[in-house]
């Protein structure tokens, strides 16, 4: 029908413009002639031949525009048909994949999947399109396969029993496994982009958002691919989840995904917000050399295996508020650029944050360490907080620098605590902090005031070789120890030395 309607368009264009252009000529041949006419025959005769030549060239002139015109219509009359053809074939091609996604059988859900990604390919501007289709069909609801024929499965009662899957049903979900482990294949191939190659391969899809909201995900692997945003939220990962050297350019969602694998994303980089609040971890989480632009939010996550966060940064803030770590939590060399936020967090295992550089304000208050703790060497630029926090075995901070104030008000040591070296370049606030074990502070500089107001020492108290630099500080230390009353050397920076009771201590000078 448009064809027809084309076409009779055509024909009633052509004659309309073989008339005008007929009647035109003649009218300037005409013209022409009755201008130049003169009085004798030779003019007569030169006037006549210059208007038929004039008329002539406007009749070629006219025959050129119209030509051009005409192609101009029939190209773009060829455009506006490979355009509706395009579209016809889209469309047969998309609800042909659409019905063979909702057959019964494994094998033509697996060609419509193809289908697809063909399309896609073919496409362009079909790639986000055809990556939601698929991201819905992985957002249905599935259970993989039994490793036997009995699984867990809660009771009428609401207490833990056995369920048995028959044969067929678990025959029909490792058929299923097999479509979806398609559909993840897809996303994989062509997310995926190795920066180390200079040239960008044909087969990445660039600037694609993934939708996986409470989708069940088997193996799932987008090791070094390339993705606008992700949404994963409430997402299950069965196995094994690699998210190695990925980079998500804008937000990354993963609220309370669970995990019941490992889940590897070494290297991964995140230039946008990071959530990965209330999230659980079934067994590790290897976050090493991983980087985050933005917020970082890992409230309330829950690691039950060993956390590695080693040589991570956090560009921005870092928020572990009320998070659990059921074994080692390894942050050495880690570097956080904004609030680093740990209150409330329990550490199960060892916590080791050596050589971790904190820039902004850092907060460990009501933190609980029930493992071995290390901060050795670690740098704090801003305000740090360890109030409340309770240390079951040993810490150490030797080395550690303090550029301003750092708080342990009320703190817990139930190991030894060592301080060896450590640098506070403001205040240091030991008040009411309870050390059961030693407590160590041989060699350490206070800059400010030293404060261990009603701190209670049940073992060994050492500041041998410990210094201060302001004695006009309200400095409070424990029984025992005093201010030395001349400095050594040049400079005003004093020892603390054995003494009588606190009450020995040199008063602040006036």
């Amino acid at each position: 029908m448009g064809r027809a309607r084309a076409d009779r368009r055509q024909r009633e264009f052509a004659w309309l413009w073989v008339w005008l252009v007929l009647v035109l000529s003649i009218a300037v041949g005409v013209g022409v002639t009755v201008l130049l006419w003169g009085g004798t025959r030779a003019e007569h005769r030169d006037a006549f031949d210059t208007g038929w030549k004039s008329a002539a060239a406007v009749l070629a002139i006219l025959a050129a525009v119209v030509t051009v015109e005409r192609l101009r219509l029939g190209q773009r009359e060829h455009h506006r048909q490979l355009a509706a053809d395009r579209a016809a074939q889209i469309t047969d091609l998309s609800a042909k994949a659409s019905e063979q996604l909702g057959s019964e059988k494994a094998a033509v859900r697996i060609g419509g999947l193809t289908d697809l990604e063909r399309l896609a390919q073919t496409h362009p501007d079909l790639r986000q399109t055809v990556v939601d289709r698929i991201c819905a069909y992985l957002r249905a609801p599935y259970r993989p396969p039994p490793d036997r024929n009995a699984e867990p499965s809660p009771g009428d009662d609401g207490e833990a029993g056995e369920h048995v899957v028959s044969d067929e049903e678990v025959a029909a979900r490792r058929l299923e496994l097999d479509v979806r482990r398609t559909a993840q294949q897809i996303l994989q191939r062509h997310l995926h982009w190795d920066e180390t190659v200079e040239d960008i391969p044909e087969t990445l899809w660039d600037n694609i958002k993934l939708d996986l909201r409470d989708a069940v995900l088997v193996e799932f692997d987008l090791t070094r691919s390339r993705i606008a945003s992700a949404d994963f939220r409430k997402a299950t990962f069965h196995s094994e989840a690699t998210f190695t050297y990925m980079v998500i350019s804008q937000d990354a969602r993963f609220d309370e995904a669970l995990f019941i694998g490992n889940a590897e994303f070494r290297g991964a980089s995140f230039p946008g917000k990071a959530r990965f609040g209330k999230a659980v971890f079934g067994t590790g989480a290897k976050f090493t050399g991983a980087s985050f632009g933005g917020t970082a939010w890992f409230s309330e996550a829950a690691f039950h295996g060993e956390a590695l966060f080693e040589e991570a940064s956090f560009a921005g803030d870092a928020a572990f508020g009320r998070a659990s770590f059921g074994e080692h939590a390894l942050f050495e060399q880690a570097s956080f650029g904004g609030v680093a936020g740990f209150r409330g967090t329990s550490f199960a295992g060892g916590a080791r944050f050596g050589e971790a550089a904190f820039e902004g304000t850092t907060s460990f208050g009501e933190a609980l360490f029930a493992g071995e703790v290390l901060f050795d060497e670690a740098s704090f630029a801003g305000h740090a907080w360890f109030g409340g926090a309770s240390f079951a075995e040993d810490v150490t901070f030797t080395g550690a620098s303090f550029a301003m104030n750092a708080g342990f008000d009320t703190a817990s040591f139930d190991g030894d605590a060592l301080f060896g070296r450590v640098s506070f370049g403001a205040d240091a606030s030991f008040e009411e902090a309870s050390f059961a074990g030693s407590a160590w502070f041989a060699g350490a500089s206070f800059a400010w005031d030293a404060r261990f107001d009603r701190a209670v020492f049940d073992s060994v108290v050492s500041l041998v070789d410990a210094t201060v630099v302001n004695t006009r500080s309200g400095h409070v230390l424990p029984a025992g120890w005093v201010i030395q009353s001349k400095s050594e050397g040049t400079g005003a920076r004093r020892r603390i030395v054995r003494g009588g009771s606190a009450s020995d201590a040199e008063s602040p000078e006036p």
